[in-house]
């Protein structure tokens, strides 16, 4: 059986005819979990020809029975308006293939996706794996039209998740009970983040005395304001200017437009010095090694899905602060949790971990046990349910 899957994901094809995904998990290493229960799969998303392109065999995305179905490439939602009508062209294309239909939404190709396929009288699921509504919420989004985007985008998503014969979720409930699906329809909720049983720590380590540095890390693109790195350096530079026990340093592992942006209110910060951009890190025993010599995690996100970087950090022991968007609350601890854009917040609950080190050694270990909900077993076994539903609705 070939599984037909839309994603919003942006592709480069080499002169070979390889192509590469440079950011996320959107690639063959991630299809092999489809490839358990399907035969092909064919990838249904924008690809970019670079002659000459040298690309990282660790990104590559089409291989063995994964081929692509490409799409024009766009960038952006003026380029997407340029090519609109070539783009529709293709999609209309993509719906006459012979398969199971997937698609990974929110987003403009999968809600087109939906569309064709409901005028063919064809069946599709969906992967609900983000929310517009945050996504385009005031200060993740710079854009005059960001308003117009938040409420189409939400309504979109809502009719095609309505009408789809099978849905999965990232979030045990949060995008649930905003984006419902149709009654009767198979749902179940499955996070994209598998870990491996030896990736997930023994026991969390203590976060030690006073008397020394004490180390944030955050992981996220930089490419959109989505994670508030301008919250948290604020929360970095208070934090320190409220204690003169210890020195507080920032780890930022993600790189993107804004990057400069985030250098440059460091340095008017006064906290250039504790602050460490790291840039862009694909590989795991890096990210690891990082997030070892930390002492705490912050995702202060203005959206989320369910997010693979808490997951990951609560898999190592460490004690988490996280905003109250998408499915983080599902994650960390009620106790540990703020609300969006307040780098007080923020700070407060930093310094409370350092002056506090025993609760943060029990929310490391309590961080570590609920990790191992996302051993690949539990996941495995909730996906291949949803796999084969999609089968049987066809």
């Amino acid at each position: 059986m070939n599984l037909i899957f839309y994603l919003e994901a942006r592709y480069i094809k080499d002169d070979e005819g390889n192509i590469f995904n440079t950011e996320g998990v959107l690639r063959f290493p991630l299809w092999e979990r489809y490839l358990e229960v399907f035969d092909h799969i064919t990838i249904v998303a924008r690809v970019k020809y670079e002659p000459g392109y040298q690309g990282n065999s660790e990104h590559l995305a089409n291989g063995t029975n994964v081929s692509f179905f490409e799409l024009p490439y766009f960038y952006g939602p003026l380029d997407f308006l340029k090519k609109k009508s070539s783009i529709i062209k293709r999609i209309k294309e993509s719906v006459d293939l012979n398969g199971v239909f997937l698609l990974r939404v929110p987003g403009q190709i999968g809600t087109l996706a939906a569309k064709f396929l409901l005028k063919n009288n064809k069946k599709y699921g969906v992967e609900v794996v983000g929310d517009p509504y945050d996504v385009f919420s005031k200060g993740a989004v710079k854009h005059p039209l960001r308003i117009f985007f938040k409420y189409k985008y939400f309504y979109d998503l809502r009719r095609v998740v309505s009408n789809a014969s099978s849905t999965l979720y990232v979030t045990e409930h949060a995008l649930q009970l905003r984006y419902p699906p149709k009654v009767n329809t198979f749902t179940t909720f499955a996070s994209n983040v598998v870990l491996k049983e030896d990736y997930i720590r023994n026991a969390p380590k203590e976060l030690g005395s006073l008397n020394r540095k004490i180390r944030i890390i955050s992981i996220g693109s930089l490419e959109q304001m989505y994670k508030a790195p301008d919250v948290v350096l604020k929360s970095v530079k208070l934090v320190n200017e409220l204690q003169q026990n210890f020195q507080v340093e920032l780890s930022w592992l993600g790189t993107g437009k804004y990057l400069e942006d985030m250098r440059i209110l460091a340095k008017d910060l006064q906290i250039e010095n504790s602050v460490s951009f790291e840039g862009y890190i694909s590989d795991k025993s890096e990210i690891i090694a990082h997030l070892d010599k930390s002492d705490i995690f912050v995702l202060a996100s203005r959206t989320e899905g369910l997010p693979r970087v808490v997951i990951e950090a609560m898999a190592r022991g460490l004690p988490v602060i996280g905003t109250r968007v998408g499915g983080i609350p599902e994650l960390i601890s009620d106790k540990l949790l703020i609300e969006k854009n307040d780098p007080q917040a923020l700070a407060l609950k930093i310094l409370f971990l350092i002056e506090n080190s025993s609760t943060a050694f029990e929310e490391g270990r309590r961080n570590i046990e609920k990790s191992r909900l996302f051993s690949e077993k539990v996941l495995t076994n909730r996906r291949t349910q949803f796999y084969q539903s999609l089968i049987r609705n066809k």
